[in-house]
C-alpha cells in the first residue's frame, strides 16, 4: 500500500496547474528551515481570530506545557508572494510542525494568509497547501485533505476581500478523479 503522503503528492500533481506552487507545505514538513516566527502582532491577530473551543484548547496546552515561554514557538511564517500587483506584502503562517499542539497533529495542521495590516485573509486546515500563481493578480490557494480511502482539493481563490472556496475535487486512493465534491 502506497504511504499516505506519497498518493498525497500524486493527487496533488494530477489537479494540474498552471505553473510550480509559489509555496508548497505538509503535514510533515519541517519548518525549522526557511520558516521564522511570526510578529507579535500578526501572532495576535492569529490568535485573536480563533473561535473560543480552540481558544480554551490553546489555553489548556500552554498550561500543561508550561516549558513554551513565547507562544508564538508554535507557529512558522514565510513572507509570500500572493499578489503579483500588489504593493503590500504577505505571510503564510502555519502551524510549527516542530509542536504538536492544538493547531498540529499527525494528520493535519492549521495555516493562515495574513496581509501587511494583519488581517486574516484565509485560515484553513489541511495535510498539503499549494499556494499557485495564476492569471488573477492573486494567487489561489489549494488545500488538500485526505481521509483513510479519498482526498479532496479544495481551490480558494480571492474575491477582493477575504480567500473564498471557488471548487472542490475528490479522488481516490489511485489518484483517479472521482469528480466535484460538495463544498460546505
Amino acid at each position: 500500500m502506497t504511504s499516505k503522503f506519497a498518493w498525497l503528492s500524486l493527487v496533488v500533481s494530477i489537479g494540474a496547474q498552471a505553473s510550480d506552487p509559489i509555496l508548497t507545505t505538509q503535514t510533515d514538513d519541517s519548518t525549522k528551515s526557511g520558516w521564522s516566527l511570526p510578529s507579535a502582532t500578526v501572532a495576535r491577530s492569529i490568535f485573536g481570530s480563533l473561535d473560543a473551543d480552540l481558544k480554551s484548547l490553546l489555553g489548556d496546552y500552554f498550561k500543561e506545557h508550561k516549558e513554551i515561554r513565547d507562544k508564538r514557538t508554535i507557529l512558522a511564517a514565510r513572507n509570500v508572494a500572493i499578489c503579483s500587483a500588489c504593493p503590500g506584502k504577505y505571510a503564510f503562517i502555519r502551524a510549527s510542525a516542530e509542536h504538536f499542539s492544538p493547531l498540529a497533529g499527525a494528520h493535519t495542521f492549521s495555516y493562515w494568509i495574513v496581509d501587511d495590516r494583519n488581517k486574516v485573509l484565509l485560515y484553513g486546515g489541511a495535510d498539503r497547501v499549494d499556494v499557485v500563481a495564476t492569471d488573477k493578480s492573486f494567487a489561489s490557494v489549494d488545500e488538500t485533505n485526505c481521509t483513510a480511502v479519498k482526498c479532496y482539493k479544495t481551490r480558494y481563490d480571492f474575491d477582493g476581500k477575504r480567500y473564498v472556496p471557488g471548487g472542490c475535487q475528490e479522488f481516490d486512493m489511485d489518484g483517479r478523479n472521482l469528480g466535484r465534491c460538495k463544498l460546505d
